[in-house]
């Protein structure tokens, strides 16, 4: 391999299976059963590794130039946590090729000129934290098996059409049976199937947090699902699930138990349990 006829050739597969193989090369090169499609205006930093188990970097951006990669699967998050396999191939001789790293995309996030996103190679999985956290708030995810909420329920979830849609903000036709802030912190689900955060929701205004790509329209039919503050009270009041409530919010001390002191005749300072 010579450094006038080397190029990258990336192998992305995503969660759903389906696999994009893609080279900076200005030809098609064939190799493991995959052709890899020339493509342009993909920049890379220096690609990071090691021998030990510290993770490998590299942050991706640039422009999309294959059609068969579409801006509303990326705003879907279709492309997050794909599996990427990147190669350094000599295009003279494709069997004078190497693994350079392997490992999963980041959130794409969509911008004015094209796509960012960070490299996370198989390192960065050790990295991650297993088990629970000791924290105030709550550990799961509303709707997941830890949290037991059904979100399929009318009462969670439901369906409304477009009456009027700006940058941050959209009007729909009728959320009169929904108290004001009921969906805040939850999201909406566009017909293209990308999901945007809820700000804040008044009668049948809802604001997002970004705005959405492609824009939204009047006549379009969203899903909108509520969201959860993971407190207890939230939980106990909004969900009746503080059974399955998996933080320790009622249980640990704030910062103002530092200052606190004991008063004769006041709270229960017997040296037993506060919480009996």
């Amino acid at each position: 391999m010579t450094t006038t006829s080397y190029c990258y050739c990336w192998s992305i597969v995503r969660r759903d299976g389906q696999g994009f193989f893609l080279t900076d090369h200005d030809r098609e090169l064939t190799f493991d059963s995959n052709t890899f499609k020339p493509v342009d205006g993909v920049l890379t930093t220096q690609i990071t590794t090691s021998l030990g188990l510290e993770i490998d970097e590299l942050s991706v951006e640039g422009a999309v130039s294959d059609d068969s990669i579409d801006e509303t699967d990326l705003e879907a998050g279709l492309f997050d946590e794909a599996t990427v396999i990147i190669y350094l191939v000599d295009w003279n001789d494709i069997t004078d090729r190497k693994v350079l790293v392997t490992g999963n995309l980041g959130n794409m996030t969509l911008n004015d000129y094209g796509f960012e996103t960070d490299f996370n190679s198989l390192a960065n999985k050790l990295g991650k934290t297993v088990g629970e956290a000791y924290q105030r708030t709550c550990t799961a995810e509303l709707g997941d098996s830890e949290c037991g909420v059904d979100l399929t329920s009318a009462t969670y979830r439901t369906t409304a059409t477009i009456t009027a849609a700006g940058e941050l903000s959209v009007e729909v036709d009728d959320l009169s049976s929904y108290d004001n802030g009921w969906f805040v912190l939850g999201q909406v689900v566009t017909p293209t199937g990308a999901k945007y955060g809820i700000r804040g929701q008044t009668d049948n205004r809802i604001e997002l947090w970004e705005a959405p790509f492609p824009a939204l329209e009047v006549g379009q039919v969203l899903t909108i699902t509520t969201g959860c503050k993971k407190s207890p009270g939230v939980c106990a009041d909004k969900f009746s699930n503080i059974i399955n409530f998996r933080g320790y919010g009622l249980f640990m001390p704030g910062q103002d138990a530092l200052t606190e002191y004991p008063v004769r005749g006041e709270k229960n300072y017997n040296g037993g349990s506060l919480f009996n």
